[in-house]
């Protein structure tokens, strides 16, 4: 959330407002944390892992998948292209199978996974596809034009659940 935090200059004038006044308006989002290293997680809790790229070649997310890809009980979900000849790749045409980075140990991947075309990249179109998908609650612009989600086109209010303000 720090980057939230840090680039507050960036944000709509309502939660700057906040900021300025002493309001973290991120601080109510409990269930979200910055993970520092991996042992600040506990092992004992099942888990979904959301990988963007997601290749799993090294650093923390293959550290983590490593962790937690034995137990049944955890998930993993791509979120955009796999290249070729990665682990992630391997994995979304089903391999179960590999070998550790740590390790010439082989691994066998138990937890769940699942892939879902998302990319941060994307147009309009792709992202109202994307929430009509999922269909949230809420959403949180991190990016983009503002003046497309405050200005919505009849057709796009009645075929979707996007708000028709920021």
């Amino acid at each position: 959330m720090s980057v939230f935090e840090t680039h507050f200059n960036l944000m709509a004038a309502p939660f700057k407002k906040q900021l300025e006044a002493g309001n973290n308006p991120f601080k109510q989002l409990r269930y979200i944390t910055t993970l520092k290293k991996q042992d600040d997680f506990p092992d004992d809790v099942p888990a979904v892992v959301m990988a963007s790229p997601g290749m799993l070649q090294k650093g923390f997310s293959r550290d983590l998948f490593e962790k937690w890809c034995p137990y049944d009980k955890n998930g993993i979900v791509f979120t955009g292209y796999a290249v070729e000849n990665t682990l992630a790749h391997d994995i979304i045409n089903g391999g179960k199978e590999f070998v550790s980075c740590e390790s010439p140990q082989k691994m066998v991947m138990k937890m769940s996974q699942d892939y879902i075309s998302f990319s941060a990249h994307c147009d309009y179109i792709q992202t109202l596809e994307f929430v009509k998908t999922i269909t949230p609650n809420h959403i949180v612009l991190v990016h983009g034009d503002c003046l497309l989600y405050t200005s919505p086109s009849p057709r796009d209010l009645s075929t979707s659940r996007m708000p028709s303000s920021a």
